[in-house]
This record gives structure tokens, C-alpha cells and sequence, in this order.
């Protein structure tokens, strides 16, 4: 049996499980289908701020505060016509900002964005290998390992030469000018400044990788990503990364305008030094999420003026929502999902590579969900079909420019 309501929000099959409604189907195919691209808004806004600030002797959190404060302002909104919830990290459907300060990936990309680097890494390592297994004269022993590997089926590791944008696994398309501009000018002003290379430095200058280590990691690069560091032949450690669960549900309760207002009086308390520091970084990161959320709302109300019909009534609750939340506390079901989406997206873009999980979203929602059934503003097919998209939104925020060579391992 088939039953449709309004706008064919959902379908009930003969067994009785709904399935997805059109408009997420359709998001749901550009998702597992659409082009991906790197975007190097972030990067830019990010590191023209950290120049203007270099040598002021400000506090380093304050420093990266004002970073992600100046890619909020300057950021393209992207917003598409499926959307009933707003709000991404690039400007693009399907896109990858960069953490460039962090230097997880910045390797990858000078690399593999196009041929001539790949091709001149790709041999500067296999000569620096080779020399290695000749120094520790295991030529032999090296071809023997390769063989046996090669009998027990395909290699996982992706050998090929190709680009980021060819490859058939986790393949990342970026406009020609982007390209020039991340190269040139963002890469280069990072090499040698980032965290992962601050603790490379600091890990051997602690003694925790052996002389022996350091010249294996050393003289075998020929994996460009930089998620983790090998200690030993079989362990290693994390470069960037952690996974955290946010307090969403204070947002949702407090709204941020509040919890501002708090902190302004816990800075004005403070004594000072290093205290001080940090919950000024906390005040203009707050400052930061509040223009991200400002100005999404703004991103609506520019598309309003071009739309008729449907769409634009569409457009105008999505707008109505994002000028209240999460600003100001949630009062419905719908503006609690906005609220913490808003948040993530924001946080996500300021830490690219963690994971910022939503945790208890059921306990968190729910008290939402149950007003809204109870005074009959929301259905549960709707309330279904608007965490379908959030489901898909959140996995759009999972990906990784990770390198080519280990593109078939990890995806």
C-alpha cells in the first residue's frame, strides 16, 4: 500500500517500514555520487589573520580565536534547494575545508594535487627507500617480503600515479586558481610551522622514537598523510586528533547570546595571566560561531529575493529559525535540530580533522519531539524525514583528503 501526504514526505510499504522521501533520496544519491572539492576558504582566511597577528605577542589561544573569527566573517555560505536545514563548512555541497595550521594534510596536498609533484615525490621516495634497504643491506630480504605479498591477492596500498582528481577512491576536484593560490602562497608560508611539525620535533627530541626509528621514518616517506607518527614497528601515535562530544544541550537551553553574556562576566573577574587568556579565546570563539550563525541566516534571506512559490515559504521558516537559533534558546523540534547543526558545522570548521559527535541526541531532542507531537506541530514523518537529512549532513563531515596511497586502506 502506498501512501503519500502533502509533499510525498515519506512512503509505507507493504511491510510497513517507510522508506525515504524523494528530496532525500535525491540528497542522498549527490552525496554517495557528487563530485567532492578542496576548499581553501579556510586556509586563506586563516592564515591572513595569523600573519596580521604574528609578532603582537598576543596569547597563542587568542591568536587562533581571531584566526576562526575572520574565516566566520569572510566565508561563502553555501545553500541548496533541497535544504530544510542550513548550514555548511565550505562553499560547496560536498566539500573538504583545510586545516592548514595543523599540517595533517598539507603534505598530501603539495603532492598529489597534481602530476609533476606527484611524480617528483613519488621518485624522490623510492630512491630514498632504496638507498635505505642498501645501507641496511636487505635488498634481498625486501624482494623476498614482496613477493610472498604479492600472492596473497591485491595490495591495499594505492601504487598508481594518480592525482587527487583521478583517482577512483576518495577523489577531491579543486578550481584551477585555488590550486595556484594553495601552492604558491598558503603551503609555503606553513612548511615547518605547523603542529604536526612542532611535535615531529618535539617526539625525537624526547628520546621516544630510537636512532634506529628516525632513520626508518625518515627514509621511507613515501605516505604523505600525517594522521598518525610510527613509534615502533607496530605502534604509533596520533598526530591531530580526538573525539568529543559538545555540551549541545546548554545551547539548546541557554542559547549563545547567553552564554556570552556569561563569560563577559567571568572575564571581567579574571584575574589575569594565563586564566585570562583563555577565557578571552572563549569569548571571541563565541563571537566567532555567532557571526557563522548571523550570517547563515543573511546567506537565506539574499536567496529570498530571487524565489516564489513554495520555495520561498520554505526559505522563509528556514530563515525565521536560523535569526532565533542558536542564538536564543529552542523551542521546537525543528529549531533544536537547527541549533545544534549550526554549532557542529562551526566547530567542525575550526577542528576539521576531530570528531565532534552529538553523543545522547535522543535525550537531547526528545523533550522537543514530544511538545510538538502533543500540540500538533510536527508529525513523525516529518520530524523523521528532518533527521534523515541530519544524518546525512553529519556523514558529509566525514571526510578526510587523505593520500592517494592509502586511499583503498582507509576508504
Amino acid at each position: 500500500m502506498l501512501k503519500a501526504t502533502g509533499r510525498k514526505r515519506a512512503v509505507a510499504t507493504e511491510t510497513g517500514k517507510a522508506t525515504a522521501g524523494e528530496r532525500i533520496q535525491r540528497m542522498q544519491r549527490r552525496y554517495q555520487r557528487g563530485e567532492a572539492f578542496i576548499s581553501v576558504e579556510r586556509a586563506r582566511y586563516y592564515t591572513e589573520s595569523w600573519r596580521a597577528t604574528e609578532g603582537s605577542g598576543m596569547a597563542l589561544p587568542v591568536r587562533v580565536a581571531l584566526a576562526m573569527k575572520r574565516v566566520y566573517e569572510n566565508m561563502t555560505h553555501y545553500l541548496d534547494r533541497d535544504d530544510r536545514i542550513a548550514g555548511y563548512w565550505t562553499e560547496y555541497f560536498l566539500g573538504m575545508p583545510i586545516d592548514i595550521e595543523r599540517g595533517v594534510f598539507n603534505r598530501v596536498l603539495a603532492a598529489e594535487l597534481t602530476k609533476s609533484s606527484m611524480v617528483f615525490h613519488r621518485l624522490k621516495s623510492l630512491v630514498s627507500a632504496f638507498l635505505y634497504v642498501l645501507r641496511k643491506k636487505q635488498l634481498r630480504e625486501f624482494l623476498r617480503n614482496m613477493r610472498m605479498t604479492s600472492r596473497h591477492g591485491p595490495r591495499s596500498l594505492n601504487l598508481r600515479l594518480e592525482t587527487m582528481h583521478e583517482r577512483e577512491i576518495n577523489p577531491f576536484q579543486i578550481r584551477k586558481e585555488d590550486r595556484r593560490d594553495l601552492l604558491r602562497k598558503l603551503l609555503p608560508y606553513w612548511r615547518e610551522r605547523t603542529t604536526v611539525d612542532v611535535l615531529v620535533k618535539e617526539l625525537k627530541e624526547a628520546g621516544l622514537l630510537s636512532p634506529q626509528m628516525t632513520e626508518l621514518t625518515d627514509s621511507t616517506t613515501g605516505n604523505t598523510s600525517r594522521q598518525v607518527l610510527m613509534l615502533s614497528p607496530s605502534a604509533t601515535i596520533s598526530t591531530y586528533q580526538g573525539h568529543v562530544i559538545l555540551d549541545y544541550r546548554k545551547v539548546l537551553e541557554k542559547g549563545l547570546l547567553a552564554m556570552k553574556a556569561e563569560m563577559e562576566e567571568r572575564l571581567t573577574a579574571a584575574a589575569g595571566g594565563e586564566e585570562r587568556d583563555f577565557l578571552q579565546s572563549v569569548s571571541i570563539a563565541l563571537d566567532g560561531v555567532i557571526v557563522f550563525a548571523r550570517r547563515l541566516a543573511e546567506r537565506i534571506e539574499k536567496e529570498l529575493q530571487s524565489e516564489t512559490g513554495e520555495r520561498k515559504a520554505e526559505l522563509n521558516r528556514m530563515r525565521e529559525i536560523c535569526r532565533k537559533v542558536p542564538l536564543e534558546p529552542a523551542e521546537s523540534f525543528r529549531e533544536a535540530v537547527q541549533s545544534i547543526w549550526t554549532v557542529k558545522v562551526a566547530v567542525e570548521l575550526a577542528h576539521p580533522v576531530n570528531l565532534h559527535c552529538f553523543g545522547r541526541l535522543d535525550q537531547d531532542l526528545y523533550p522537543y519531539y514530544k511538545r510538538d507531537i502533543e500540540e500538533g506541530r510536527t508529525t513523525p514523518d516529518a520530524a523523521r524525514e528532518l533527521l534523515e537529512e541530519l544524518l546525512l549532513k553529519v556523514m558529509s563531515l566525514n571526510m578526510r583528503p587523505e593520500s592517494n596511497i592509502l586511499g583503498n586502506f582507509y576508504h
